[in-house]
């Protein structure tokens, strides 16, 4: 059995990194329409659970992807764009293509 980030049984969410996009120079957030970042707060105080304000880059992906026990399923969620560019980063660090799910929000 895999062991969580305290070393014991893991169940639930082994490893989760969520990024929210930070908001523009203006102040205007990416996605007016979505939740208020207190809807994040029980999501946060989670074990293995990691929510930074910050883009996607590829030394973060491979930071991610190197702490994930093999063999792992990656999931991104996202716009399109955003999607395409994961999923170009992703194909380098995972080990089957087959290994990496693409949704769209």
């Amino acid at each position: 059995a895999a062991d969580d980030a305290q070393g014991g049984a893991a169940t639930g969410v082994r490893n989760l990194e969520l990024l929210l996009t930070p908001a523009a120079a203006d102040g205007r957030p990416p996605y007016p329409e979505a939740a208020a970042p207190d809807a994040f707060a029980a999501l946060d105080a989670s074990q293995n659970v990691t929510i930074t304000r910050a883009r996607l880059d590829a030394p973060r992906l491979a930071e991610a992807y190197a702490r994930m026990p093999q063999p792992c399923r990656v999931v991104v969620s996202g716009p399109d764009a955003f999607n395409r560019a994961a999923r170009a980063a992703l194909i380098g660090l995972v080990e089957e293509e087959d290994d990496l799910t693409l949704l769209s929000a």
